[in-house]
């Protein structure tokens, strides 16, 4: 059942590709970026620079992971986002952690606080916010979704 689901994400997602303008996915910059130093990422990983595909891997294996929690959820405790997956602006990193493995780190943020800042170059780390902002993290080797966090509310 997971190969088949793979099988058909590996389909869907040269596709998706092709008919999106990615205005909302934003790679950010490493590179003496003082907002970087807020990243919460082992400082000792080596970075990388993630590839078009590899972004959108992540952002749909991604969004699969997050739909499947919600699917999975006591509906009694109301949504785990708010916000539809297209209110989103996502800000991407890659690094490489201890086994070799490539992660990217994915921070999504809502459209009206995202539109007044430069995504590129400015890490959004907001505490609070409530579903409004939330991180996931993306292993591209295994295809597996980890440390998935939702912002809580003051």
């Amino acid at each position: 059942m997971i190969k088949t689901r793979f099988l058909i994400l590996a389909i869907i997602i040269p596709l998706v590709g092709l008919t999106q303008t990615n205005k909302k996915d934003f790679l950010f910059e490493w590179h003496n970026n003082k907002s970087a130093e807020w990243i919460l990422i082992d400082s000792s990983f080596q970075k990388f620079t993630p590839t078009i595909e590899e972004i959108m891997l992540a952002k749909e294996l991604a969004k699969y992971h997050i739909d499947s929690l919600e699917q999975n959820r006591d509906k009694r405790n109301g949504k785990l986002l708010e916000n539809t997956d297209s209110d989103y602006y996502r800000q991407y990193i890659g690094y490489i952690d201890d086994m070799g493995d490539h992660i990217i780190l994915l921070n999504a943020v809502c459209s009206a606080y995202a539109q007044k800042r430069n995504l590129n170059k400015e890490w959004i780390l907001v505490l609070d916010g409530g579903s409004c902002f939330y991180q996931i993290k993306v292993n591209l080797k295994r295809k597996r979704c980890f440390d998935f966090s939702v912002n809580g509310v003051a």
